[in-house]
Parts: C-alpha cells; sequence; structure tokens
C-alpha cells in the first residue's frame, strides 16, 4: 500500500487523468476524474511529511472516499464499530490525531488505514469473523500501520508528488481496485509495483496491534483466528485470494509467530465483550445492507433451528422493516423482545415501527428509552408531535441538529428531513423567520443552493430573534450571484 518513485523530477503538471473504478458485486461501473489539473504538491524533494500534512492527507482521502465509495451510513452500526475504535485508541501511547472508524458496503474480505487515522473494514469480512474479538484484531492490526506512520515514511522518501496522485494511487491499493486502470502514466505505474506492506511493516504492525489489542483487554488468539480465516476464505474460494491478503502477504508466516508471541507473555486480564451484542451488530449488517430475500432465508433458517434465537428474530423484524411490511416487523420484535426485554436495538426498531403505524403512543413508549442520534430523534419528534407536543419536538430536533458533523456524517437525509419539519413545526407556530431558515437549511443540505439563499434571505428580512440573526449570519453570500460571478 505505499508508494515511491524516481520518475520524478522538477514540477510537472498533471492534467486530465481518468480513473475507472470497477467494483465487483455492484451493478455498473462507477466513473470518477481524481486528477485534473493537478501542481506538484511540493518543490523540495527533501521535504519531511509532517503529523499535520499526513492529518490534512487524511482528510483530502476521505473526502473522495465519501464522494466515491458506499459507505454504511446506519447510526447504530457506525456507532457500534466506532466504540471499538475508540476502545482501542484509548491505549494508544502515542496519539497524533483523533482516529475514526468506517464500513464500507461492500461484500469484499478487505480492510486498511488511511493516513491521518481513518480506518476502513468492508461489510465481506465484518460479516466473516465469529467474535467481536475478532472484529478487533483487524482494526488493531490496521491502526498499527497507522501509529507506526508506514504510510507516511514512504511518503517521506519519496520524491515531489502531487496531492490528488497521492490519492488516487492510494485509492486503487487500498480498495482493491486496478491499479492498471489506476496509473496511466508511467509515473503512476512504477508507484503501483511497490504497494505491499513490506515484511518489516507486517511485523511492525502485528506487534503495535497486538499490543493495543491486549490492552485493551481482548483477547489475543483472536489474531490468530482472524488471519486464519481469511486463509480458509483463500482455499475455499478456488485459490482466488481475498484483498487482504494481497496487501497483507506472508500470512502463514505470521500466523506462526503471533502463536508463538502469545505463548512467552503474560497478557493483561481479559476483559468481557458482549458477543451478543456483535452478533446483533452482524444481524443489522446483514438485514440492512445485504440482498434483502437472502437474508430474509438466512433468518428463516436460523429461527428453524432455533425457535428462541431472538437475533435472528430480530434480523428478520430488519429485513419486514426495509421493506417497509410493518406489521410482521412488530410481530417478530415482539418475539424478540419477549426473550430479551432489555435489549434497546429491540425499542428502537418498535418505536420506528409504531411511529410509521401512525400509532404515535406506543411509539413514545419504546423511543423514549434509547440514545438519540438522527434517526431516533427525527422519529421521537414526529411522535411527539403528532401527540399535540410540538414545543418537545422542535426541541429534540434542534438538540439532534447541534450535533451534526458535516465532515463525518454520512447519511444527511436524516438531517434534512429534520430541517423539513422545523420549518413546518415553526410555520404552526407563526415564526415564519425560523421556519424560513429552516427550509434554507433542508435545501443547503439537500445540495439546492439557490433555494437554501432564498429562504435564508427571507428569514433574514423578517427576523427581529438575536439568535437567529447569529445563525444566519453565518451564511455568506445570501444574495443570488451576479451573472458575471456565475460564469
Amino acid at each position: 500500500m505505499y508508494f515511491t518513485t524516481s520518475l520524478i523530477r522538477g514540477n510537472f503538471l498533471f492534467c486530465h487523468t481518468l480513473i475507472l473504478v470497477y467494483y465487483k458485486n455492484m451493478y455498473k461501473k462507477i466513473v470518477c476524474i481524481l486528477l485534473t489539473g493537478i501542481f506538484l504538491w511540493t518543490n523540495s524533494a527533501s521535504a519531511l511529511i509532517t503529523i499535520e500534512e499526513e492529518k490534512k492527507m487524511g482528510e483530502k482521502f476521505f473526502a473522495e472516499v465519501k464522494r466515491q465509495i458506499p459507505l454504511i451510513s446506519d447510526p447504530v452500526l457506525n456507532r457500534y464499530y466506532n466504540e471499538i475504535g475508540q476502545t482501542l485508541s484509548a491505549h494508544l501511547k502515542e496519539r497524533y490525531y483523533p482516529y475514526y472508524f468506517f464500513i464500507i458496503d461492500d461484500s469484499t474480505l478487505n480492510a486498511f488505514a488511511a493516513p491521518g487515522g481513518y480506518v476502513f473494514i468492508y461489510r465481506g469480512l465484518f460479516l466473516a469473523f465469529d467474535t467481536e474479538d475478532e472484529l478487533a484484531a483487524v482494526t488493531a492490526h490496521e491502526m498499527g500501520h497507522v501509529v507506526c506512520r508506514h504510510i507516511a515514511k514512504r511518503i517521506e522518501k519519496s520524491k515531489k508528488i502531487g496531492i490528488a496522485t497521492m490519492i488516487a494511487i492510494l485509492a486503487g491499493a487500498f480498495m482493491g481496485l486496478d491499479a492498471g486502470a489506476i496509473a496511466t502514466t508511467a509515473m503512476g505505474a512504477g508507484m503501483a509495483m511497490s504497494f505491499k506492506y513490506s515484511r518489516e511493516d507486517e511485523e511492525q504492525a502485528d506487534r503495535t496491534g497486538l499490543n493495543i489489542l491486549l490492552a485493551s483487554g481482548y483477547d489475543g488468539k483472536a489474531v490468530v483466528s482472524s488471519f486464519k480465516k481469511l486463509l480458509q476464505f483463500s482455499l475455499g474460494s478456488g485459490g482466488k485470494i481475498p484483498p487482504y491478503l494481497k496487501t497483507h502477504p506472508d500470512l502463514e508466516v505470521r500466523i506462526v509467530y503471533i502463536a508463538n508471541t502469545l505463548k512467552r507473555i503474560s497478557p493483561p486480564k481479559k476483559k468481557h465483550h458482549d458477543q451478543r451484542r456483535f452478533k446483533l451488530m452482524q444481524a443489522r449488517l446483514r438485514a440492512l445492507y445485504t440482498e434483502t430475500e437472502a437474508a430474509k432465508n438466512f433468518f428463516a433458517l436460523k429461527l428453524r433451528q432455533d425457535p428462541k434465537d431472538a437475533v435472528s428474530h430480530y434480523g428478520l423484524a430488519l429485513c419486514f422493516m426495509r421493506e417497509r411490511d410493518w406489521g410482521k416487523a412488530i410481530i417478530h420484535l415482539k418475539q424478540a423482545l419477549d426473550l430479551k426485554p432489555a435489549e434497546p436495538l429491540f425499542w428502537r426498531a418498535l418505536g420506528i415501527c409504531y411511529t410509521e403505524k401512525e400509532e404515535f403512543t406506543l411509539a413514545l413508549r419504546y423511543l423514549k428509552k434509547v440514545n438519540q442520534d438522527a434517526e431516533v430523534a427525527f422519529y421521537l419528534g414526529l411522535a411527539y408531535e403528532h401527540n399535540g407536543n410540538i414545543d418537545k419536538a422542535i426541541k429534540i430536533w434542534q438538540s439532534a441538529l447541534e450535533k451534526f458533523d458535516p465532515h463525518l456524517t454520512l447519511n444527511l437525509s436524516d438531517f434534512s428531513q429534520i430541517c423539513y419539519h422545523l420549518a413546518h413545526a415553526f410555520a404552526k407556530k407563526k415564526k415564519l423567520d425560523w421556519a424560513h431558515y429552516y427550509l434554507g437549511k433542508y435545501f443547503e443540505l439537500e445540495g439546492k443552493p439557490a433555494q437554501a439563499r432564498y429562504h435564508f434571505q427571507k428569514a433574514k428580512n423578517l427576523t427581529q430573534d438575536k439568535a437567529l440573526k447569529v445563525k444566519i449570519g453565518k451564511k455568506p453570500n445570501l444574495k443570488e450571484p451576479k451573472k458575471e460571478d456565475k460564469k
């Protein structure tokens, strides 16, 4: 996953490089132009990459990932994976930057870390594991590459390279894409040949990742078992090597090395990690992000084997929710709740189902019990509004918007819908200035700047509210651009 090049001399202008990205298990080609008119990033062949520069690289890389790669946007799954990641990162001896953890919606067996603390795991690999410890083990290993700054150090050794070129080459390496399609220049082809981690890098990441894993209270043996699973998948697929093995070579040797290391050390006491929660997350991932009919068959088979399997009842309920069959979903959620009455995920799903069925009193009974991410806040506000408590709905929705982070938010629709309903709620209260402001926010999140400007300007003209004036004051260029500015 690294690159070096000695083919660059002086300042060259790279332009019009078209990258064709082909995804397996997807229905169409995604064509993206990553490089257009890019100057080389630095004039100094000896310049070193600082922590701040690496952080900026990561931000740019993540911006490209968000535009081009299908990331899982489900708040429950993202919160779960980030909790694992933050548990691991809390035990780092040196933490150069915040760490962020994401799941890619693709069945490939792969995971990677990018510059600046961004860690990604594919849906396929998540579903391949049997325990949370195995998921944490691979995550810790990828974090090991970040902690050791393997990517940054290779960049430091490189000659001059454009930031967009770096993003394109890394995207091809990390995401298992065809390097030949990406490396349309001689420079790119030269870089693509040196992407695999070196043996020294892998061993260092193994040691670092194992230390992180053990310090976090996970089972060190999960490193061995997770790597063994990857090898088994390779053998069971007719010799087809998973992308993770292409970028992480010599796995057989490292399995022996890690197993021997575990025999020699006295690890810290293991903490209890709720494997049932891990199974619930796998069920949610399968139900919401794999082919619906196949997922329904999977959970139905599990229930024939064990009718008291609460996890499979939950998974099947989510499949029906995905099909908007709220009645069947409620039947299975109630069965799951009978078996595990204290499970918040069951309360959450029931609250959403009852809101969709317009049974708002029942919806409130369940939604009030669970953590309020944007999706729950949206439904909880709806339930309060339809039960006659519009002020409570407004408070909940506004509180949710305060947590909005445009850099990390993957699903803007929850927030845009909250803005839309806030606008209507304020219109009902005859507060048209706030109604226009939230309509402006709605159109802003929907990517319609002209409509957004119109409503922000209307809010500005109408309001005498100091708090709203401050909010509108943060919105530059409210007026429609002049014709000469548009050209």
